[in-house]
């Protein structure tokens, strides 16, 4: 993977097991920032586990945790 703002490059391992269940030939993976680099972005991947694009995420949105209800 190439993280579309930065180029600095990484290795994730991806099983062609996930591509089962779908219907398109595409697949979208959210990458966290910190598994590559200091940036989060998305990639897409086909059947053949060839990577066809990149998108860089503009905003993020934190949720807040909640504490549990027993």
């Amino acid at each position: 993977m190439r993280c579309p703002i930065c180029q600095k490059r990484g290795i994730i391992d991806v099983s062609k097991d996930i591509f089962i269940p779908m219907l398109s030939g595409i697949l979208a993976i959210s990458i966290n920032q910190d598994r590559i680099c200091e940036h989060s972005f998305i990639a897409y991947i086909d059947r053949q586990l060839s990577i066809r694009d990149y998108f860089a995420i503009d905003y993020h949105v934190e949720l807040p945790e909640f504490p549990e209800i027993l």
